[in-house]
């Protein structure tokens, strides 16, 4: 009786006594004007990009020079390990600035992980890939179709551009929570007004 078990999974089990507690993105600095240089340094994703550049042979500190562009590559990276990860590899070839400017082509950028990783956790592509193989066909025409939207949209939204091609029974809603469940859409604002986005390497 006082059994538990910890299981990691893409979305929730659905089963009942399941708690669910949702891994969420590293911590990203805010792009406020007069933030200290120690609170952007201690965000996790920043932490991380500094970490695993030093691991990978490049020097990297938070600077007032630099501090912006690294929020940027934090904020562009949307606080995702793996991404962080990938991108700190380059530092060894890259300025910040150039890595910056090179993230618009972040899936051919964003390669070379560990080669004694699962060749779907090696490059920021195939563990995207991964994942979407892993979805319903409703569920692949929705997040397409959501990827029309630049920034955050609304429910109304979704539902109106999600519906086009579907089966006329199909419930966009049931399939937008879905893909909240799976991570590939993120949630934000409050409870009164929530919008939803895509995570910068999808959108």
């Amino acid at each position: 009786p006082s059994l538990r078990i910890l299981a990691t999974s893409q979305q929730p089990l659905g089963i009942g006594g399941e708690a669910v507690i949702q891994v969420g993105p590293l911590s990203v600095p805010t792009a406020n004007a007069g933030r200290a240089l120690t609170g952007i340094a201690e965000s996790e994703a920043v932490a991380l990009l500094v970490e695993r550049a030093r691991e990978a042979g490049a020097s990297l500190e938070v600077t007032p020079e630099n501090e912006a562009v690294v929020v940027e590559l934090a904020r562009r990276l949307d606080g995702i390990p793996l991404a962080i990860e990938l991108a700190s590899v380059r530092l060894r070839t890259l300025g910040l600035d150039q890595l910056v400017e090179r993230l618009n082509s972040r899936f051919a950028l964003l390669v070379g992980g560990s080669r004694t990783a699962p060749l779907r956790h090696q490059t920021l592509e195939a563990t995207i890939a991964w994942s979407f193989d892993l979805l319903g066909a409703d569920h692949r025409a929705v997040l397409r179709r959501l990827a029309v939207f630049a920034g955050s949209f609304s429910l109304e939204a979704a539902e109106e551009i999600g519906r086009s091609g579907l089966d006329a029974a199909a419930d966009v809603l049931g399939l937008l929570d879905d893909l909240v469940a799976r991570s590939f859409v993120g949630r934000e604002g409050s409870n009164a007004g929530a919008r939803s986005r895509l995570p910068a390497p999808i959108g």
